[in-house]
């Protein structure tokens, strides 16, 4: 269930702008945490401060519930494509040393933080026509923020520059 409510939530209330932009433009996301995963902790907290408004859980014991935060936080702040190398480090170890171990939860949690990584960046793998419209509308995206940056007089971004970067060009840069 965690993983479900993760791959759902874990873009929950995005700005349409990148880390970066929020940490050089001094946007109180940023600041509020501390220029750390800034987006996937706003996602995290925002799908949090809705499973309780909703009383979702409510019928859950309070230790239980604030596990089921912990737990959903760890899987959305997974996503964070800064901790890419670490994720991929501590599973290729896993895998080179045999010694993943799906009975033991800290393993299962592990794996769902791997699929959850792996749902988020599998756009190349869709159905060509699927996947072209998500890299056009993910351009589209960069493309504004470089536009922001522009009008901010703001160094733009990497794959954010309508006049330098196209589609093609962008994915590539973005999956490798």
């Amino acid at each position: 269930m965690l993983g479900l409510l993760a791959a759902a939530a874990h873009d929950v209330d995005h700005p349409g702008v990148n880390q970066p932009f929020l940490i050089k433009t001094k946007h109180h996301l940023a600041s509020l945490y501390q220029n750390t995963s800034v987006l996937e902790n706003h996602h995290w907290r925002s799908t949090v401060g809705m499973l309780r408004e909703s009383r979702l859980f409510a019928h859950l014991s309070k230790e239980i519930t604030l596990d089921i935060e912990q737990q959903l936080g760890s899987l959305i702040l997974s996503t964070d494509i800064n901790r890419q190398n670490e994720f991929l480090g501590r599973f290729k170890d896993h895998l080179d040393n045999k010694d993943l171990i799906l009975t033991d939860s800290d393993h299962r949690h592990f794996m769902l933080q791997i699929a959850l990584k792996c749902a988020d960046i599998c756009n190349p793998c869709r159905v060509w026509e699927l996947s072209k419209q998500w890299s056009e509308r993910v351009c589209e995206e960069f493309y504004r923020q470089g536009d922001l940056e522009r009008k901010f007089g703001l160094e733009i971004s990497p794959l954010c520059n309508q006049q330098k970067d196209s589609i093609p060009s962008i994915q590539v840069g973005k999956y490798t």
